[in-house]
């Protein structure tokens, strides 16, 4: 066998030819911000659609365990459900449609828009929760978090920004885009539940407009900033608002993509009550973990 077969056949695989899909999700990148040693520990086996979950956990888990696994799908469940009450009370729209609204300078909201681009070769795919635009040129974009925990972490901003840059790959003008996280109670479990398309709509209109609030009264240019909305009598939700910066978002791509091509090691959290309630901890699959397993509830 020749030295350049040789070579081939012992080649070690790159993380990136592990990922079950075509492109590279934002959301995978942004888990990488929270934690790239539970990417590369989903990697081994990625039959689970939430990175969070290691694959064949149900043979394994103890009863403790279980019940952490119980919270996560519960926490989980209420995000997509609330992101689904969202998508339906938006009216669809052609392709071709778009397109013409577009060249028309109308003032559009697009919710649960799809986005394609590539960093260094790499196809990326993404789908922003809704964008305000002016014709081609971006003004807002918004992501909906379903949390007990209204901060933004890196994670959350990496997700904004990544939304961002995909938009300028795809020909919008992103001078003036600002970034905004919307964080909705997950104890609000009834509310979520009972929203109506006519609710949804004015939820919405109502943090498009305190969104405006915030930046009208402290400009974003370097830092973020926060607001609260008041939806219905004893439920608020938390908006945190920040500039899109090119420099960091290509810093964090940078960064994301040089783990998926092999070039160093998935760097693990610093963070112990992340390995707290990790379930890949749980079922000593990490060695990497800074505390034992106990479940302790830390977003």
């Amino acid at each position: 066998m020749s030295a350049a077969k040789r070579q081939w056949k012992y080649r070690p695989r790159l993380p990136i030819e592990y990922l079950p899909y075509r492109s590279l999700p934002v959301s995978l990148i942004a888990q990488q911000m929270y934690c790239e040693k539970q990417v590369d520990l989903w990697l081994d086996n990625p039959t689970s659609s939430r990175v969070s979950v290691p694959g064949g956990i149900e043979e394994v888990e103890t009863a403790k365990v279980h019940e952490e696994r119980g919270r996560a799908d519960e926490r989980v469940e209420l995000g997509e459900d609330f992101h689904l009450t969202v998508e339906r009370s938006a009216a669809g729209i052609e392709p071709a449609e778009l397109q013409r609204r577009l060249r028309r300078d109308e003032t559009l909201i697009l919710l649960e828009y799809s986005l394609q681009g590539n960093y260094k070769g790499l196809p990326l795919i993404g789908c922003a929760d809704a964008l305000r635009c002016k014709g081609r040129r971006v003004s807002r974009i918004i992501d909906y978090k379903v949390t007990n925990t209204p901060r933004l972490f890196p994670s959350h901003q990496a997700q904004l920004r990544l939304y961002g840059y995909l938009l300028e790959q795809a020909g919008y003008d992103i001078t003036d885009l600002t970034l905004v996280c919307v964080f909705i109670p997950s104890s609000q479990q009834e509310w979520i539940a009972r929203l109506s398309p006519a609710n949804t709509e004015r939820f919405l209109n109502r943090v498009w407009s305190a969104a405006d609030k915030i930046i009208t009264r402290k400009p974003i240019d370097k830092f973020s900033a926060y607001g609260q909305v008041l939806v219905k009598r004893g439920i608020k939700v938390t908006l945190g608002v920040f500039p899109y910066k090119e420099e960091k978002v290509i810093e964090e791509l940078d960064f994301a993509v040089s783990y998926w091509l092999g070039k160093r090691a998935p760097i693990p959290t610093k963070q112990a009550g992340k390995c707290a309630r990790c379930l890949y901890n749980a079922i000593d699959r990490c060695t990497d973990a800074l505390v034992p397993f106990s479940g302790t509830n830390c977003e």
